[in-house]
């Protein structure tokens, strides 16, 4: 809740499971600065989009990429809440496009 988001160009989203079990946190990362940038408890659209909610709208135009597996619900997160999404999505193997 203290740090900062600033204004990076580039952003890592991955999730993460812990305690052997499927407790999943989402995290983004900003992968120019080696931070990450927010956690947040599952790996829903509502955990994604939360941190999207924060983000100006100046912000999300100025975005050139977002970084991240296939997982569904990123996806359809991403494509609601940025412009022109479906040109920033970076994905391994991604039917959206690749970066």
């Amino acid at each position: 809740a203290r740090r900062e988001v600033g204004s990076p160009r580039r952003f890592c989203v991955d999730e993460t499971a812990f305690h052997r079990g499927h407790r999943y946190v989402a995290v983004v990362t900003d992968p120019d600065e080696g931070t990450v940038l927010y956690v947040a408890e599952g790996r829903t659209t509502e955990s994604l989009g939360r941190f999207y909610e924060t983000l100006s709208e100046a912000h999300k135009e100025h975005l050139e990429s977002v970084s991240m597996d296939m997982w569904p619900a990123y996806i359809k997160t991403t494509l609601k809440a940025l412009p022109e999404a479906e040109k920033k999505i970076a994905a391994p193997h991604a039917n959206v496009c690749v970066i």
